[in-house]
């Protein structure tokens, strides 16, 4: 595919993308001046100039060489122009890369990246696929892999990488801390580290600093060899010395004097002046007045064009045409064209000149006047009437011709009428408007008195004066007066009443949000909002609030784990006893000191899965006088394990072997075999506050042989939940 070319005058422009080689750079390089480096070990471009704090240079207008398969542009800490080569490549390994220039026109490149043979293998970038191979310049994935099938998704903090039916691999991440291997010989003590939800691979980075600002410090991920290639100061301009500077690590050019190209035809007498190589323009002669003529550096020859612009402005019967170069005149015959404001001839252009065809009625608007128009100067000439001669002076005049000019005596338009304004209009001759009364009352009459010319106003009572879409208004012995000034108040306590002259009433709902996620806000129509509480809580959690919307803020919460031991359940007299054991982790906050527990009792032995049967055993301090005390003295609790010893026959009632109810095996008799049950253990400590813990046995009734173990599953460790080992 060819890449899209930005052109300018003299000049196209390759679009290219960056091609980095991945090699690995120590943290020690990653600095400015001319010895920075990318992450990836290959030397980031060196600012050229010798310091960067220099004030900015101007380059030449163009920095332009006519070569499209270079990048050109203008170094403003030294005024010079760099030619940098493009990079065609694509980053597509079914193709090969490479800039073509043309031959024509001058200056103008492209990018040709051409397919490889077809079948050269490639990789789609996915594990999932085998065998892909390149087809028309595209990597086309090969046969896919079935689904859970093992692959490798590219990333050593995972492990268990299995296909998806969408053909992609993914594995199940490691813990963070995890020994890894991230394949670069150039890091060592290589670990699994967490960053945005993402496990990774990661190392420390070898050190391959030489000490030499004017090298590259790189190490190849396949050795762990470093390398310290030179930087690269080369900038393509035939009129600079470039070399690193081992002080700063700066790249420095130093301007040449000597002889040139610029690559333009257009120059002459190329020199490097100032570090850049500059011509003298060539002259183009002109052939002519309008000759436009210029220097195409496209084609290094000097043109011409016609320009019409460059000629005298034509007149009415003839104007110039610029033909190559020259102004030629000629005339127009058969145009019309004006003799003049006072001409009442038509003109019409014959061999270039404006002569008179003809005659017409000639009118000055004179009522006094004779207009004739002259045989021989085709002027329109006047001749004044006789004195006395009536003429009409307009709407509001009658007058007599005098010395050519219509003079009169003004019409007088008076209708002895007081309550007009009486005025004459030259155009529609006498005009009689009422005299204007209106005191802009509403609740007033308003007249004129024809005796006197006096306005009158008379008041108004019970009439409807203005008001609007939320007041409504009567007049009262000439006031306004609101009669009824809340129209909108629907009387609901939950909205916002509104009321909008023009548009009229509103009623918004009132938001009742209190930003307490303990209460349950919701808004009455009597009483307005209501905040119930508390709504939905949430599990305790270390984030700053009131979570479980207990009035406590990241309190402590015991997270339980118990578990009964042994982890099969036998009747028949073969289970002499089993214990419960029980240990508790700090959710949130500071270890909480040790509970006195001061009672031990079994709570509840039902089926797991059958929340039908579950059921509280009776309380043992209804039958004695204290449960288990274990030693004779009361349990302290702390953050570690506790483990309860129970008599199956007796379940801890009244001692390890006292009675009063029946025993485990009995209350585990309705389980079925082979099926989990769940034995709940409850103690008491001084306070008198009960405290319940569960955990999970194999129910087995006259099971000789032995079943298999049960194991904590890794989502069930919360629960304390046993399962069947796979």
């Amino acid at each position: 595919m060819l890449s899209r070319f930005r052109l300018s005058r003299g000049f196209a422009a390759c679009v290219f993308a960056l091609s980095l080689t991945p090699l690995s750079v120590t943290p020690a390089l990653a600095q400015s001046a001319g010895g920075m480096r990318s992450r990836s070990g290959v030397p980031l471009p060196a600012p050229a100039g010798r310091a960067s704090a220099e004030v900015a240079l101007a380059c030449p207008s163009s920095c332009n060489d006519f070569d499209g398969c270079t990048d050109d542009s203008c170094d403003t800490t030294t005024g010079t122009c760099r030619h940098v080569p493009h990079s065609c490549d694509d980053g597509n390994a079914c193709t090969v890369d490479s800039c073509v220039r043309r031959a024509q026109p001058k200056g103008f490149a492209s990018c040709v990246n051409s397919p490889v043979v077809d079948h050269t293998a490639c990789e789609d970038g996915s594990s999932c696929t085998v065998r892909d191979e390149c087809s028309a310049g595209v990597c086309t994935p090969g046969p896919a892999l079935e689904a859970n099938a093992s692959c490798d998704d590219g990333n050593p903090c995972t492990d268990h990488d299995t296909c998806d039916t969408g053909h992609h691999c993914a594995g199940v991440p490691l813990g963070s801390g995890a020994a890894c291997d991230d394949a670069n010989a150039c890091t060592s003590d290589d670990r699994c580290v967490e960053e945005d939800g993402a496990v990774r691979c990661s190392g420390a980075v070898r050190d391959c600093t030489d000490g030499d600002l004017c090298t590259q410090d790189v190490c190849d991920p396949a050795t762990g060899v470093c390398a310290h290639p030179p930087v690269d100061c080369q900038d393509g301009n035939s009129c600079t010395t470039d070399a690193c500077d081992p002080g700063t690590g700066l790249c420095r050019r130093d301007n040449v004097p000597g002889s040139c190209d610029d690559a333009n035809g257009c120059t002459s007498g190329d020199a490097c002046v100032g570090g850049n190589c500059a011509g003298q323009p060539i002259t183009c002669h002109a052939n002519g007045a309008c000759d436009r003529t210029f220097c195409d550096s496209f084609d290094d020859v000097c043109k011409h064009f016609d320009d019409q612009s460059l000629c005298p402005p034509p007149g009415q019967c003839s104007g110039p045409v610029c033909t190559h170069g020259v102004c030629q005149y000629t005339g127009w015959s058969g145009t019309p064209c004006s003799l003049g404001e006072r001409s009442c001839s038509i003109g019409l252009c014959v061999r270039g000149e404006c002569t008179p065809d003809g005659t017409f009625p000639c009118n000055d608007n004179n009522p006094c006047t004779d207009d004739t128009c002259g045989p021989s100067n085709f002027i329109c000439n006047p001749t004044p009437k006789p004195d006395g001669t009536p003429c009409p002076a307009g709407p509001c005049s009658a007058g007599t011709c005098q010395a050519g000019v219509c003079s009169g005596l003004t019409v007088s338009c008076d209708d002895a009428n007081p309550c007009t304004v009486d005025s004459c209009d030259a155009a529609t001759g006498c005009v009689h408007a009422p005299l204007g009364c209106d005191d802009g009352n509403p609740c007033t009459a308003d007249s004129c008195s024809t005796a006197s010319g006096a306005c009158v106003h008379a008041p108004l009572s019970n009439v409807p004066c203005g008001g609007d879409a939320c007041n409504r208004t009567f007049c009262d012995n000439g006031a306004c007066t609101e009669v009824e000034p809340n129209l909108c108040d629907d009387h609901d306590a939950c909205t916002v009443d509104r009321c909008d002259p023009v548009s009229g009433c509103s009623h918004e709902a009132v938001s009742c949000d209190d930003g307490n996620r303990c209460t349950a806000d919701s808004c009455d129509s009597n009483q307005g909002c209501v905040h119930d509480g508390p709504a939905q809580p949430a599990k305790e959690a270390c984030n700053g609030l009131d979570d479980d919307c207990d009035g406590l803020v990241d309190e402590r919460e015991t997270m339980p784990f118990c578990a009964v031991r042994p982890l099969i359940a036998r009747d028949g007299g073969t289970l002499p006893s089993f214990t419960v054991s029980c240990r508790w982790a700090a959710a949130c906050g500071p270890a909480a000191p040790p509970e006195p527990i001061g009672t031990v009792w079994l709570s509840a032995a039902d089926a797991l899965l059958d929340p039908a049967d579950n059921k509280a055993l009776p309380d043992p301090f209804a039958h004695c006088a204290e449960a288990i005390v274990e030693n004779g003295t009361r349990r302290m609790i702390s953050d570690g394990a506790i483990t309860f010893l129970f008599d199956p026959s007796g379940n801890g009632v009244c001692g390890t072997t006292g009675g009063g109810r029946a025993g485990l095996v009995a209350a585990l008799a309705g389980v079925p075999d082979g099926k989990l049950a769940r034995v709940c253990v409850k103690w008491r400590n001084v306070a008198l506050a009960d405290t319940e813990r569960c955990g999970v046995v194999l129910v087995q009734h006259g099971t000789s042989t032995e079943p298999q173990p049960l194991q904590v599953a890794p989502e069930d460790e919360d629960t304390g939940l046993l399962r069947p080992a796979p």
